[in-house]
């Protein structure tokens, strides 16, 4: 089984001047395999929200398989739930012409869903550094349904 990880660091997020920005590092991580780069800056805050959404299409049975999508550049990871207990993680890059599974590998489905709302909790936290209380509401809510279907999931 491999090791899932969702790096990213809130700092970066936050500009000199204290705003805090959609824009900073976040990558993928399959054991040692950094996806689509250890240095990656994306848009955090909406990817983050948009995989959870991907996820919880897992969690609710509603699909077997899903993308979750980078806003920069071309990249994707595609989950596949096996079973209740593994899902199977292929890191795309999309082409012209098609596309390349860069990676693949398979993670315990609760390892992966707990590293998410991890990296949902720096999230919620960044837009409470904001002072955004309805983002916070929103995700705060969003996490309520997510974890439901999570312990129905099992």
């Amino acid at each position: 089984m491999e090791k899932f990880a969702i790096h990213i660091d809130s700092d970066s997020y936050i500009e000199e001047n204290g705003k805090v920005d959609d824009f900073g590092k976040i990558y993928i991580q399959l054991n040692d395999y950094d996806f689509p780069d250890k240095n990656w800056t994306d848009f955090g805050r909406t990817i983050v929200g948009w995989w959870m959404q991907a996820f919880r299409k897992l969690l609710n049975k509603e699909e077997t398989k899903v993308e979750c999508d980078f806003m920069d550049g071309s990249y994707r990871f595609n989950v596949t739930a096996l079973d209740s207990k593994i899902w199977k993680f292929e890191f795309i890059k999309e082409k012209a012409d098609g596309e390349e599974i860069w990676q693949e590998g398979e993670v315990d489905a609760d390892q992966a869903t707990e590293v998410l709302l991890e990296t949902v909790d720096k999230i919620v936290q960044l837009y409470e550094k904001e002072g955004n209380t309805k983002a916070v509401s929103n995700y705060t809510e969003y996490k309520k349904k997510f974890i439901f279907d999570w312990k129905n999931f099992k």
